[in-house]
């Protein structure tokens, strides 16, 4: 995509197609210093009158404790600027992995995430927690929403014990798996995630079992109320229009609903995207 909005808009001088925090640094550095942008994988650039790119694939970060801190500093100054007496609290968003570990082994049918790759990292527990802590103290933010595809299951066991000393005012956003166990929800809840999405996406077995989502109805509905339990919001979702999904599956699905109405209801219901990079799409 990057490559042909490269051919599409002359005026744009450069596009980093894929994870640019290696190939970006270099096009600025090659283009300060006189170097040979064509050199630079992932870069898509003009010669000749025509678009060209040494390969679309970049090189990819390996240790992800090495990239900067996110910085908002431009964000808040405008937001202040625009909204001076606004008392609306803002949050930030943060990242302590990339990829899927599951989609590395069962990619769901409907997700066109990780175009580029699947494999998954993550930045260490150390990490992740002196990034919370700067974020927290520099910007005093509402919440910090992890933008992760999923959460590493490592953090059970290193980061998220560290979590539950920081101040109670902080909030934290992570998108998680549905088979979680009660004493891991417990546990996000000390870790102050007060948010997740466990992409539960339907409440039949069947269905999910086509998705390639690895879980159960049970499972799902199990995870909605020890969330309740523990006062942690689940978002959700229902998907539907799956190839070869039976329409029966939706009945046992509104008698399900009948039963449950005590819990978070869905957030949203709706037909599947054939996103890019989907195996639906494919």
């Amino acid at each position: 995509m990057g490559l042909q909005l490269h051919r599409s808009f002359p005026f744009v001088d450069f596009v980093c197609s894929g994870e640019a925090d290696l190939s970006f640094p270099r096009l600025i550095q090659a283009l300060i210093q006189g170097g040979d942008v064509a050199e630079i994988s992932g870069v898509s650039f003009r010669r000749d009158g025509q678009s060209r790119c040494k390969t679309l694939t970049p090189e990819r970060v390996r240790d992800l404790d090495t990239l900067p801190y996110p910085n908002y500093d431009d964000y808040f100054e405008q937001r202040m600027e625009l909204w001076p007496t606004t008392t609306r609290p803002a949050g930030v968003l943060m990242e302590s992995s990339r990829g899927c570990w599951w989609g590395e082994k069962h990619h769901c049918i409907f997700c066109g995430l990780n175009g580029m790759s699947m494999a998954f990292r993550s930045k260490t527990a150390q990490r992740v927690l002196d990034e919370i802590v700067a974020l927290n103290e520099r910007y005093q933010p509402s919440f910090i929403a992890m933008v992760d595809n999923i959460l590493d299951m490592h953090y059970f066991r290193d980061l998220l014990p560290q979590l539950k000393n920081l101040e109670p005012d902080l909030q934290l956003f992570y998108e998680t798996k549905a088979n979680l166990t009660k004493d891991q929800v417990r546990m996000l809840r000390d870790a102050h995630v007060r948010t997740i999405q466990p992409g539960i996406e339907s409440l039949s077995t069947d269905i999910l079992r086509i998705m390639r989502k690895g879980t159960t109805a049970i499972q799902n509905i199990q995870i909605l109320k020890w969330c309740k339990e523990f006062c942690v919001e689940a978002q959700w979702n229902l998907l539907y229009g799956f190839p070869g999904e039976n329409p029966a599956d939706y009945k046992k699905t509104v008698d399900i609903i009948s039963w449950i109405s005590h819990l978070k209801p869905p957030a949203n219901i709706a037909v599947i995207r054939l996103d890019r990079f989907s195996p639906n799409f494919v």
